[in-house]
C-alpha cells in the first residue's frame, strides 16, 4: 500500500515500484512529495489507484510509466493533481473499466501514450477536454 508519503519523504527523484501481486495508491499519497523525474509501476498483478491519489502532489515526475500491469478499473479523478509531465505511459496494461472523467484534473502533459494496452470498457467523457483533461 502507497499511503501518505510526504509524512517521510518529500523530495524524490526517482520512485520504482515492481514486481508485486497487489498494490494499492490511496487517496492524497503523493500529497506534499516533489516528485521530480519518474514513478513507475512496473509488473503489479493488481494494481488499484483510488479517487484523487495524486491530489497535493507539489510537483510531478517529469515521467509517469504504468507498465505489466492490471487494473480492475481506472476510477474517476485517480490522477488529479498531476501536471507538467512530459511523457504517460501506459505499455503492456490491461484495465476493465475506465470510468467517466479518470483523467479529469489532469494539466499540462505532453505525451500520453498507451502500446500494447487493452482497455476494455471506456466510458464517454473519460479523456474528454469538458472535464478540463489536456
Amino acid at each position: 500500500m502507497i499511503d501518505a508519503l510526504g509524512d517521510s519523504l518529500t523530495d524524490v527523484n526517482t520512485l520504482i515500484v515492481h514486481d508485486c501481486d497487489d498494490v494499492l495508491i490511496r487517496r492524497g499519497a503523493f500529497s506534499g512529495v516533489r516528485l521530480v523525474n519518474l514513478l513507475k509501476i512496473d509488473g503489479i498483478a493488481n494494481l488499484e489507484i483510488q479517487p484523487y491519489a495524486f491530489d497535493g502532489i507539489v510537483e510531478s515526475p517529469r515521467q509517469l510509466i504504468i507498465q505489466n500491469s492490471k487494473l480492475r478499473e481506472i476510477l474517476s479523478n485517480s490522477f488529479t493533481g498531476i501536471s507538467n509531465v512530459d511523457h504517460f505511459w501506459w505499455r503492456n496494461v490491461s484495465v476493465k473499466r475506465v470510468e467517466k472523467v479518470a483523467f479529469a484534473g489532469i494539466t499540462h502533459v505532453n505525451y500520453l501514450y498507451f502500446r500494447d494496452a487493452t482497455l476494455n470498457h471506456v466510458e464517454n467523457g473519460a479523456f474528454g477536454e469538458e472535464m478540463g483533461c489536456f
